[in-house]
């Protein structure tokens, strides 16, 4: 055999079925791939959430301060109400007793 002649049984011929099926099983491992990395990003980044909530929640800030004075002086605010509606109730019935024991 001379150098310039090829041995043409080593040389192996172009299968267009395989190389599609290639392409598409390197198409669908890539889609996969991808699949999984936003599974990954979405699952790191809820984590982070959870995280940032769990420690937002342990600390009170300034609205959450300011809330609770607001509710305690509306409680606060109701309970001497009551108190003073139950006086005064109290006085009228007392002015009645004394107008019926006058009056009698």
């Amino acid at each position: 055999m001379d150098k310039m002649s090829v041995d043409t049984s080593e040389v192996h011929t172009y299968d267009k079925n395989r190389a599609d099926d290639l392409v598409v099983c390197l198409d669908s491992f890539l889609l996969k791939r991808r699949t999984v990395m936003k599974i990954k990003k979405i699952i790191m980044l809820m984590f982070v959430v959870f995280a940032l909530l769990l420690v937002g929640c342990e600390k009170d800030g300034p609205a959450e301060n300011v809330g609770k004075k607001i509710d305690n002086t509306v409680e606060n605010a109701g309970d001497k109400m009551e108190e003073a509606v139950e006086k005064t109730g109290d006085k009228i019935k007392e002015m009645g007793d004394s107008i019926k024991d006058s009056t009698n």
